[in-house]
Parts: C-alpha cells; sequence; structure tokens
C-alpha cells in the first residue's frame, strides 16, 4: 500500500525512530504450539527455552536504548511452564508486557489460576489469537471469544484481538470492534496479511491489500490512521498502519485521534519517560482525564473538530460508554521487483532474539533458526544475506 491511498496523507510521516534505538522485543520462550493455524510461521515446535535463556534475551534488550515493552509469543505461551516467572522478570524491569495466546488453556478451567497467577505478576495485556484460519466456525469463534473476554473483564485484565487477515474474512473487523466495544478492557485488534510458511507474501494464500483492509474500516468505522511505518526500502510504501481513536458503544460514533496530535503525544511520553511510546494501556482511573486534554488539544490543531466531538459525545452516558481503541495493521515482507531487495517493515517493531541477533520474527525461522546456524548456510543463505543487509544497522 502506497501512502497515497490515504485520505488523511499530507498530514502523515513515516514513524521511524532510531536504528540504535528498541521500543519493543518480542520473546520467544517455546516454539511449542496446541493449534496449527493456517499460514504459521512456526516450523520447529520442538524448541523451548530455559527461563534463565529467556531472562538474558531480557537482559540482552535491555541494553539498547528505549526499551519499552516487550511481546510473548511462540509457538503459545501458555504452554510455556515458566510463563508467570517470565512476566514478573519483565515486570520487575518496569517493562510493559504482553503476550499473544490461542486462549484455549486459558478458557479451560485451568485457565482460571493461571489468569489469577498472571494477574498478580502484573501482566498488562493479553493479544488473543482467534480468526478463521484455525478451523473454527463462526459461532464456535464467539463462543472462545465470549469466554475469554468475560475471564478477562472480571480480572480488570487489558485484551484485544489478533487477527490474520484472508480473502473470507476481510471485512470483520468493524463489526468486531463495534461489538466487542460493550467490554471496558478490550482496547483494540491487530491484524496480520495472511502469508505462506516461508513467511513472504505471494499466491498460496491471498489476502487482500492494505489499502482494502483501511477502506473498510474507513467506511464502516469512519475513523483514519494516526501514523505508520514504511517500509525499509521507501518511505512512501506502508508495512505498518496505525489508527487510534474514541467510539461511543452505544452509537458506535467515533473520533479519530488526528496525525499532529499522535506525534505530540510521542513526543511528550517521549521527554517526560524517556522512552517511546509502543503498548500503553488506557488506565480506566485516567480515562476522563485524559479524553478531556485529548479534546482540548485537537480542538486547538483543528477548531472545527469540535463538531466530530459534540456527536461523538451524545448518549454516551457522562463518558461511561466511551472507550479507547487501537487497530494495528501489518503487511508482511515482500521481494520489491523495483529495487531488487526484500521490503521489511522499517527497525522490524517486532524483531526478536535469535542466537543472539535482533532478527524479525516473521522470517527468523528460516534466516536464523534457533540454534542452527548451518542450516541457515546451507539452505537459506541468499534469503539471509539479503534480510541482513536491512537489519545490520541493529
Amino acid at each position: 500500500m502506497n501512502i497515497s491511498q490515504v485520505n488523511n496523507r499530507k498530514q502523515m510521516k513515516p514513524l521511524k525512530l532510531s536504528l540504535s534505538e528498541m521500543p519493543h522485543l518480542t520473546l520467544e520462550p517455546s516454539m511449542m504450539c496446541n493449534l496449527n493455524c493456517r499460514c504459521c510461521y512456526n516450523t520447529d515446535r520442538r524448541y523451548s527455552k530455559s527461563l534463565r535463556d529467556v531472562q538474558q534475551e531480557v537482559d540482552f534488550a535491555l541494553s539498547k536504548p528505549n526499551l519499552e515493552s516487550i511481546s510473548i509469543v511462540g509457538g503459545e505461551p501458555t504452554l510455556y511452564p515458566y510463563l508467570v516467572e517470565l512476566v514478573s522478570y519483565i515486570k520487575s524491569k518496569n517493562l510493559i508486557c504482553q503476550f499473544l495466546t490461542n486462549g484455549l488453556l486459558l478458557a479451560s478451567e485451568r485457565g482460571d489460576a493461571l489468569l489469577d497467577k498472571l494477574q498478580q505478576a502484573g501482566i498488562d495485556r493479553i493479544i488473543l489469537h482467534v480468526d478463521h484460519g484455525q478451523g473454527r466456525s463462526e459461532k464456535e469463534m464467539n463462543d472462545l471469544c465470549n469466554t475469554l473476554f468475560a475471564k478477562l473483564e472480571k480480572r480488570k485484565i487489558y485484551f484485544s484481538l489478533s487477527v490474520t487477515i484472508y480473502q473470507e474474512n476481510k471485512t470483520i473487523l468493524a463489526q468486531w470492534l463495534t461489538k466487542y466495544a460493550s467490554y471496558k478492557f478490550f482496547d483494540g485488534v491487530l491484524t496480520t496479511q495472511a502469508r505462506n510458511s516461508n513467511g513472504l507474501d505471494d499466491a498460496v494464500h491471498p489476502s487482500p491489500d492494505l489499502s482494502e483492509l483501511y477502506d473498510h474500516v474507513q467506511s464502516e468505522l469512519a475513523v483514519e490512521p494516526a501514523s505508520y511505518i514504511p517500509s525499509s526500502i521507501d518511505d512512501n510504501e506502508v508495512c505498518w498502519l496505525m489508527f487510534f481513536y474514541y467510539i461511543n458503544t452505544n452509537t458506535h460514533q467515533t473520533f479519530s485521534i488526528s496525525p499532529l496530535f499522535n506525534r505530540f503525544f510521542r513526543t511528550i511520553y517521549r521527554w517526560f519517560l524517556g522512552h517511546h511510546v509502543f503498548a500503553i494501556t488506557m488506565n480506566p482511573k485516567y480515562f476522563a482525564c485524559s479524553f478531556l486534554i485529548t479534546s482540548l488539544v485537537e480542538i486547538f490543531l483543528k477548531p472545527w473538530r469540535i463538531f466530530s466531538l459534540i456527536q461523538l459525545l451524545k448518549n454516551s452516558n457522562w463518558l461511561h460508554a466511551l472507550r479507547f481503541q487501537y487497530i494495528l495493521m501489518q503487511s508482511g515482507p515482500q521481494y520489491n521487483q523495483v529495487h531488487k531487495q526484500f521490503s521489511l517493515c522499517y527497525h522490524c517493531p517486532d524483531a526478536t532474539v535469535r542466537n543472539g541477533k535482533i532478527t524479525p520474527v516473521c522470517l527468523a525461522n528460516h534466516i536464523n533458526p534457533l540454534g542452527s546456524k548451518s542450516q541457515i548456510e546451507q539452505e537459506n543463505q541468499k534469503l539471509y544475506t539479503l534480510v541482513y543487509e536491512h537489519m545490520q544497522e541493529l
């Protein structure tokens, strides 16, 4: 997708953080999983790390400037026997901690005890991967979501959805975002384009372009993006498209955070806290204050937006019906025919640690397999070299 396809493109600037910094890291403590999702890039489900090994990866990431948050992925994190201890360790470093799970274990009776322990450990957000690529019917997905959401809402743990986008579910986003906005601690959706198991977009599992998803949420939710991350070779090529907005759960009226305010907020956050914003949650205690400040700044920047705010506030039950949500749209790596290079997300926001090196998580099993350097050299040397040309500055 090219940024020229976005309506508010004149306000947009590519989000390009210094390559010496690392605002976010993904950890892979275990590759074991209890599902076989379509298009999964996890090719080695036997590998698992010791707790000390993963803690050392956290320490390695902390050696990079401005680390703000860590996401625990996999495999399936709930199968890792030291998940609670890992969350506690990450929180002891004053970092935001979230993990991505298919939710099967958490939905079971055993999941209640694990959730209680994770809550005590300080988990900030749980991202639930529930979508059409897991062999479930629409009813099964809804039932699983309702079970998990009720458990997390009860414990006041923030949660969001991770959705792999295929042709058959490309219009599901607006429906889910409005439907689940009734939950106070549901705060958004992370989308990933369907891709082949080698991590590259191709015709094996065709998925809609980011421009199609943008058109969908723009028309159905009336929201515009606040920022974007470009590709590694072209500032106008969109790899991450980021929306932040308020929604009225009674009327489904929305109010987008503008690119100008987004840059202002990122600057203030960086100035006061010393690192970049990536995965913060909206504390309910400060919702009203945050909304008031945001509204005043948005009106100052663009006075005519007061009319949109008035529409948002109608039937909002004194702000109680308002929610703050995000949509993060990711596009997978592709081979750019023009530049004859692989196009990755600039400064890969989802990098992980593999064999002591920062590696894009979506390609890690192919360019830097766990504990298998010889396999890299023998089977994937060309891809390994091309991708690391864009990662070497890290």
